[in-house]
């Protein structure tokens, strides 16, 4: 159940994939000797992974002579591509200028630094949403500055409370017809038990200065970007192929990665297994990642049985919602702590409920919470119903 990440198998066209990246953007290795038509199917499913502008640039350092329909949809993808992450930074450049108006510290992370400082060309790392990181000091303070700028926020919480103390991050939408989404965090990573290792202004420390246009905001040095990479990618089961590129080439890109405080940050902050695991798919894929001595060491470093849990269980949080909060509970620190955090997963407040249960009369509370109840076991059945079916199917078909 708790096997290495990267011991699981990787489909054909993610190497194909991967290896036409990895010749073509970083020049190491052949391509993958390909039928043109095979071309048109991989272009395809980069397309569909958010890869088309870097699949195009690949395919044009090869100097691969694709079908015109194939080089119209690579082309069109970087176009979109350019297009999004130019309105998003001129939406993160307001939102840094309000920040910096109220003089509050804002840290961006992920894609948004990515795609300047590791692949530097606007169509070619894509983004789904902005990523930002507050200072759990300034939660409220930040809430009030988004809506002061007319965002609005996601979803409630299972309790308004959840968030900064148990839930990592909070949802922010642009009032527009073409809206942007802001992640915003108190924490750089989503399981509750980093939020014990991983101590508060970590990512903090060493951070500079980078523009948004009129405004500006921080972000986190080398050695913790590459970290905050790695575990981010781990936390979703080091499964797509972006995630572990952005591995690859902020390791190339950066020169001036310090490795000694690299491997110190990881030890101190207990987060050598989700390194170890994102490291290991990526080598896989892209090759090396940093120096071998570097990952010998992760290899040596002592893991903990919650540590392994706490990675299996991260890709799977969104699918099985209880599993969450039992290895959060079994993974996170002190005994109070983890009892109030329990009394609220128990006992949601009344606007959550609201959206499990549709009707209202009196009594719909008990009744939702009756409803809350009897779903899970009916949810496990749907999926021991199914994965029996499965099963029968494959056995006729043997």
């Amino acid at each position: 159940m708790l096997d290495n990440l990267h011991k699981r198998s990787v489909p054909q066209s993610t190497w194909q994939i991967a290896h036409i990246l990895r010749a073509g953007l970083l020049g190491e290795g052949p391509p993958p000797e390909l039928a043109v038509d095979r071309w048109h199917e991989l272009s395809l499913e980069a397309v569909g992974q958010g890869l088309g502008g870097l699949f195009a640039k690949a395919a044009s350092d090869l100097h691969v002579k694709l079908p015109a329909e194939t080089a119209t949809l690579l082309r069109a993808a970087g176009h979109q591509t350019a297009a999004c992450n130019m309105h998003m930074e001129s939406r993160l450049d307001v939102v840094a200028r309000a920040f910096n108006d109220a003089r509050l510290d804002l840290l961006a992370i992920k894609g948004v630094v990515l795609a300047k400082q590791a692949y530097k060309r606007r169509d070619l790392r894509p983004m789904v949403d902005v990523d930002l990181l507050l200072r759990y000091a300034d939660a409220k303070a930040a809430c009030r500055v988004f809506e002061n700028i007319r965002c609005r926020r996601g979803e409630d919480l299972v309790r308004s409370d959840f968030f900064p103390r148990f839930y990592s991050e909070v949802e922010y939408f642009t009032d527009e017809p073409h809206p942007v989404k802001f992640d915003v965090h108190v924490r750089p990573f989503r399981p509750l038990r980093y939020a014990t290792t991983v101590p508060d202004g970590a990512f903090w420390e060493d951070a500079e200065r980078m523009g948004t246009g009129r405004g500006w905001v921080y972000v986190p040095s080398a050695e913790r970007m590459l970290i905050h990479v790695l575990c981010h990618a781990a936390c979703h089961g080091a499964s797509r192929l972006l995630w572990l590129l952005d591995a690859k080439m902020l390791s190339v890109g950066a020169t001036d990665i310090n490795w000694g405080l690299f491997l110190e940050l990881v030890r101190r902050w207990r987060l050598g297994w989700p390194v170890l695991q994102a490291w290991s798919r990526a080598e896989e894929l892209f090759g090396s990642v940093g120096p071998r001595r570097i990952r010998d060491e992760l290899e040596r470093g002592r893991t903990t049985w919650r540590d392994r849990l706490v990675v299996w269980q991260a890709p799977r949080d969104a699918d099985h919602p209880a599993s969450k909060v039992i290895v959060d509970i079994l993974t996170g620190a002190g005994i109070r702590s983890r009892l109030y955090y329990l009394a609220a997963v128990a006992f949601p407040q009344r606007t959550h409920m609201s959206t499990v249960y549709a009707g209202r009369h009196r009594g719909w509370l008990a009744v939702a919470h009756l409803w809350r109840v009897v779903r899970l076991p009916l949810r496990w059945l749907g999926r021991l119903a199914s994965a029996g079916g499965r099963g029968c199917v494959a056995k006729v078909t043997q």
